[in-house]
């Protein structure tokens, strides 16, 4: 049978969060390149960014506040505005909720407190899987605020991103002092607090006979597991592989790298320096770690790095003047259409990719099967010996299965020792269940 619907609707949204976080990675960097001095990009390409603005999540952007207000909305407004609402949100999630469990009798306050819908700790889950998407925005903002450009000779001082503000005034004194805490908060304590509440887990995240068992078997008994289960902040490593279950730590701060500590970089130099240097980094760690699970999401992850590298090259061909005119509008329009198919290939996946897809989700539902709950292996017992048999699903259209008898006898705990080791190999490409022949 085919993976369930709602199975391959949250594949679909996996997808989809890789591509989100790439695109919105390009479009800061776009930014971040214009405002150090870098050549704009060309059409179509630049056109086309201009148009997904909106994936940055910028509120400011989107919301003309300047007409709103009198006074002005200048970048200290927006600071306070970006910076203090989501804190805000969450304490009042976590009051609403607190109240509520409150309200409930004793036992279902007990049931409703350990992770279920409603509880203290899923408020805080699904505000951690908000500020994913919008973490980046946010630290940037902070991080403008410490930018200041000198007019004649240093004797005038401007925020870089909002020349309103006197950098010689208590007002932007106070800004940065305020800044300076949310940098505590945002880009530095949410990926310490992630990173904190997964290593509380890590025993049942990757367990430590993980090394002994075959992974998809410790993937379905991850699933499986209650504990995991009522915990909202596990699902951040859920999808990755057991020895990576903090691979989304990772994920974050290769986000902030590129987006706000680039900010830290003064001239087009360095920051074409850095963001070259970090794009082959982790370029390099996505193609030798292979975190996730989804053999999918691993390559369409992989993509995406190269396209993230080969955008800093261009932009570097485009302000070294090595490109210009027609064929700097050709590699444009290239770098478009290959946005555009990658967005298309999220619902078309390879055929090959597809079949290691529905492999390994056949596999989990066997480890869930009634009498397969200890992790794929079943025992038998009778005429003195045991029987064990281990079945493990590959994911590769190949399972290999091992059959031991082991047999002892009860005086004085001496007897014969006997193994008999039997290797099957089961075709999974092209048959069906009936059809499959055992070699």
């Amino acid at each position: 049978l085919p993976p369930s619907p709602q199975y391959r609707l949250k594949e679909y949204g996996q997808r989809a969060t890789v591509l989100f976080v790439n695109m919105q990675v390009l479009l800061i960097l776009n930014t971040t390149h214009e405002n150090v001095g870098g050549t704009q990009i060309p059409s179509p390409y630049q056109d086309f960014l201009s148009s997904l603005s909106f994936l940055t999540l910028d509120v400011i952007q989107i919301v003309p506040f300047d007409c709103t207000y009198k006074g002005g909305f200048d970048h200290f407004d927006a600071l306070l505005l970006v910076s203090l609402v989501p804190l805000l949100l969450l304490a009042a999630a976590e009051v609403i909720t607190s109240f509520r469990l409150r309200r409930l009798p004793k036992s279902r306050s007990n049931d409703a407190g350990s992770g279920s819908l409603g509880s203290l700790s899923h408020s805080l889950g699904t505000w951690l899987s908000l500020m994913f998407l919008v973490l980046p925005v946010i630290s940037r903002r902070i991080c403008q605020s410490f930018r200041c450009t000198e007019y004649d000779d240093g004797e005038f001082t401007y925020l870089e991103s909002d020349s309103s503000i006197d950098c010689s005034t208590l007002r932007y004194k106070i800004m940065v002092a305020f800044a300076a805490v949310m940098v505590l908060v945002y880009p530095l304590g949410l990926p310490l607090l992630l990173l904190i509440m997964l290593f509380r887990q890590r025993e049942r995240l990757n367990p430590k006979d993980s090394v002994e068992v075959d992974e998809d078997v410790v993937i379905a008994r991850r699933q499986e597991d209650p504990t995991l289960a009522s915990d909202p902040i596990a699902s951040f490593a859920m999808l990755y592989r057991p020895q990576f279950w903090s691979m989304e730590v990772y994920a974050m701060m290769r986000r902030l790298l590129l987006t706000c500590a680039v900010l830290f970089c003064r001239t087009l130099a360095e920051t074409t320096v850095f963001v070259v240097f970090v794009a082959i980094v982790t370029l390099v760690i996505e193609s030798e770690t292979k975190p996730y699970i989804n053999p999918f999401i691993n390559a369409f992850t992989h993509v995406c790095c190269w396209q993230i590298l080969l955008f800093v090259l261009y932009l570097l061909l485009l302000d070294s003047q090595m490109t210009s005119g027609r064929q700097a509008i050709v590699i444009s329009a290239l770098l478009m259409l290959a946005n555009v198919v990658m967005a298309i290939f999220i619902f078309f996946a390879d055929t090959t990719l597809k079949d290691q897809e529905k492999a390994r989700w056949h596999s989990a539902e066997a480890v869930k099967a009634p009498g397969n709950s200890d992790g794929g292996v079943g025992c038998r017992g009778g005429g003195g010996g045991v029987e064990t048999i281990s079945m493990h699903v590959n994911p590769m259209a190949m399972v290999r299965g091992e059959v031991a008898t082991v047999a002892e006898a009860d005086a004085g705990g001496v007897g014969d020792h006997v193994e008999v080791a039997v290797e099957v190999e089961v075709e999974q490409v092209g048959e069906s269940d009936e059809e499959r022949g055992v070699r």
